[in-house]
């Protein structure tokens, strides 16, 4: 079947997971007409349309991936990126999540220039998923963001908010942008043992919060211990966008009170753990097929170098480190680090934050998934678009049932943004955003590394054909 530029299709012989809660229905046809889902019947007949016979293969909703960072871009601090360079490969990216079955993305903090250029680049026609964001982002004067470490590769595009003033400033920044659905707090005190920075107080707490229900815009915070958790939830947070819980469950106490709240919790497992222990196994790991057709080769080439991951280390090591350490003391930890003890350290880290997410499941917590691609530039290998799968597949490993993983990658995260009428489950009236897996990923959630087609908005391509410059 040749590459589509309308959204007219016809699925034959499909194997279908709606992701209603409904079991799989072995044999059926979906109608496309006009990007959208028309007709879901045993036995579907249409002469205008492309046929795409899906020959027993898996065809269920989408993929969304609801933590991202477009504006990053994996090891770009250490390869000295130029703007030129990032716009090209933000671009990329975008192409990139198509590849690998996700048709949308929810962009969790973004200055503004980016988004209004992406939201543009789309909406004339360039490739992509639907982009929906978090904006603005507010952080304190000096805390998370507002640092050495973080200003050079975030900072020149975002100021921190200190006064209600500068709320309704950075709301009028992203004035006119389609598709932002909520902002975006930081509740951030440190990754290390101690406090580093400082965090909202609680005045400032409160008129984000206010002026953010002004503009019924629902409040998402970053936080990753259960204290700022806490906190998230005093303001409303319709999410808290890590799981966190690197080194100690979640108390009943607060499993109670985030019950109350109703808010949801998304994963992020990659992007906080994973991709800094993929040191040892990227070797092999960068001949995935998937990740050699989606990453730019800039990034794979970084990613295989010594250097790069020490810095990114050292890096890590240095924001763990407190504000007051002497100097002679801080220098000497980063000179006699090594990766095997940090790797330890966040291998118990991801084991901990999965038996969270895990035990909030389980007491009904609605799990989204997230990867948190692009949060760190100076980081080598948290690739955009191959990275969902790969938090699916640490769901899976931490126990959560398959079924259970494939709706908080498609009908879960779409209730969260409130685009649940039009995306995440395959029903007729629905956008056409949809993906054939030759595997069984309810055997196998690996099969979701492996998508045959993707579909965005009744546009059906593989994954190479998505990757084409000449598709634009």
């Amino acid at each position: 079947m040749p590459p589509q530029s309308a959204g007219d299709l016809l699925i034959t012989n499909a194997r279908l997971i709606d992701c209603t809660g409904a079991p799989p229905i072995d044999t059926t046809s979906i109608l496309v007409r006009r990007g959208l889902i028309e007709e879901i019947a045993p036995q579907l007949q249409a002469n205008d349309v492309t046929i795409l016979d899906a020959d027993g293969a898996t065809v269920m909703p989408g993929l969304i991936d609801a933590h991202v960072h477009l504006q990053g871009v994996p090891g770009s601090a250490f390869r000295r990126d130029g703007e030129e360079e990032l716009r090209r490969a933000r671009l990329h990216h975008l192409r990139a999540y198509l590849a690998s079955g996700v048709t949308t993305v929810l962009e969790a903090a973004i200055a503004a220039p980016v988004l209004r250029d992406i939201q543009r680049h789309l909406a004339s026609g360039g490739i992509g998923p639907r982009v929906m964001a978090l904006a603005p982002a507010f952080y304190p004067s000096g805390g998370y963001l507002d640092n050495d470490y973080f200003t050079p590769f975030w900072g020149p595009m975002w100021r921190p908010t200190a006064t209600a003033e500068n709320v309704s400033t950075l709301f009028e920044e992203y004035a006119g942008i389609p598709n932002i659905i909520g902002v975006k707090a930081f509740i951030e005190p440190g990754f290390g043992p101690v406090s580093k920075w400082p965090i909202p107080s609680p005045e400032l707490r409160e008129i984000i919060r206010r002026e953010a229900a002004a503009r019924d815009l629902p409040v998402y915070v970053h936080s990753l211990a259960e204290k700022p958790h806490r906190l998230a939830l005093e303001m409303n947070a319709r999410a808290l966008m890590h799981s966190g819980f690197a080194f100690r469950l979640p108390s009943e106490s607060f499993v109670s009170h985030m019950q109350a709240g109703g808010a949801y919790l998304v994963t992020t497992l990659v992007g906080m753990y994973d991709c800094m222990l993929a040191r040892k196994s990227y070797p092999q790991a960068l001949e995935d097929p998937l990740i050699r057709l989606t990453v730019p080769d800039e990034q794979i080439d970084t990613a295989r170098q010594p250097r790069a991951w020490g810095e990114a280390w050292k890096g890590l090591l240095g924001n763990a480190l407190p504000n007051w350490l002497p100097g002679f003391m801080s220098r000497t930890a980063k000179a006699v680090y090594h990766p095997f003890i940090a790797e330890m350290i966040l291998a118990r880290a991801l084991g901990f934050s999965g038996r969270a997410i895990l035990a909030l499941h389980e007491v009904g917590i609605p799990i989204v998934i997230g990867t948190d691609s692009g949060a760190m530039p100076t980081y080598p290998a948290c690739f955009h678009g191959p990275s969902t799968a790969r938090e699916m597949e640490l769901l899976g490993r931490a126990g959560l049932p398959p079924m259970d993983v494939l709706c908080s990658a498609t009908r879960i995260p779409a209730e969260m943004m409130g685009i649940g009428e039009e995306t995440g489950t395959v029903e007729a009236g629905k956008e056409a955003d949809l993906i054939v897996v030759p595997e069984d990923p309810l055997t196998d959630l690996t099969a979701l590394q492996r998508v045959a087609w993707t579909i965005k908005s009744g546009v059906c391509r593989r994954p190479a054909e998505w990757m084409d410059d000449k598709n634009c």
